[in-house]
């Protein structure tokens, strides 16, 4: 069924006028509403752009603008980046990962976290500890890491930022996981890599890798609505940083965002930007 609404809504004269537009640069939307935005940002992740930001100065819109795409898109990286999000630990984090350091992905933004200071890009890429299996970490070294990052170290891991040591295992919930993760290890080899559930604690499926970044927000900042604390301020950037060259952007009612954020100009931020077609 929703193919075939796609499948006629792509065929008609709007979105063949509005594929021509997509080779112009990036994209003001004004006035639309509903699922259509969805259908439009989908049309060009499948068109011809494989990095997508879309920018839009609230957050509820955001929130059902992603659920719709969730059941359209064949995109597998789908994340909101805002701090005000319901699910913000988790969201932030994978957003933040999706921009820098993968190739494909919708990342819906709201405007206002242009405006905020963060780790920057490559703060957050140097931070990232790729663990493969069958690979050689060591033990140690990866426990001296997760305190670095501000994980928090339980008995059992139960939320987003804890971890737990048992023998040779470490079981982990990164932010940008949406379940905890258990690394088995024989001596220094990571031996396997399983998601699991946290109230049964059975595997849910096994991994190949594991991407673990810093724990952006721990439980304290959360309650105070501080992020990146004891971050030297040269490791802080904007988010425009993050944004590479072939991205192509969507801003969502131009004006309202102008007016919403008058602090900072982020239309002249983001027009600076040209996606290379």
């Amino acid at each position: 069924m929703i193919n075939r609404i796609a499948e006629n809504l792509y065929s008609s004269v709007l979105f063949e006028d509005f594929e021509q537009q997509i080779s112009t640069g990036n994209l003001f939307l004004s006035g639309i509403s509903g699922s259509l935005t969805a259908f439009l940002v989908n049309f060009v992740y499948e068109k011809s752009h494989r990095k997508i930001i879309f920018v839009s100065p609230g957050i509820e819109e955001l929130q059902k603008l992603k659920d719709d795409l969730d059941v359209i898109s064949s995109c597998e990286n789908i994340s909101v980046l805002s701090k005000n999000s319901a699910v913000e630990n988790e969201e932030y984090t994978k957003s933040l990962t999706f921009l820098a350091d993968h190739e494909d992905f919708i990342v819906l933004i709201s405007a206002e976290e242009f405006g905020r200071k963060i780790l920057s890009k490559e703060r957050f890429r140097d931070s990232l500890i790729d663990l493969k299996k069958n690979d050689e970490y060591l033990f140690e070294e990866l426990l001296q890491k997760l305190q670095e990052y501000n994980y928090e170290k339980k008995d059992f891991v139960d939320e987003v930022g804890d971890y737990s040591v048992r023998g040779g295992i470490i079981d982990i919930f990164p932010e940008n996981y949406d379940s905890p993760v258990r690394l088995e290890f024989f001596g220094e080899t990571v031996d396997s890599i399983r998601e699991f559930d946290i109230s049964t604690q059975r595997s849910v499926r096994e991994l190949e890798s594991i991407k673990i970044g810093i724990n952006l927000t721990s439980k304290e900042d959360s309650d105070s609505g501080n992020t990146h604390t004891d971050i030297p301020v040269s490791d802080m950037g904007k988010l425009t940083g993050y944004i590479s060259e072939d991205t192509f952007i969507f801003l969502d009612e131009p004006e309202i965002v102008r007016e919403n954020n008058t602090d900072f100009d982020i239309l002249n931020e983001l027009s600076a930007y040209k996606h290379n077609s």
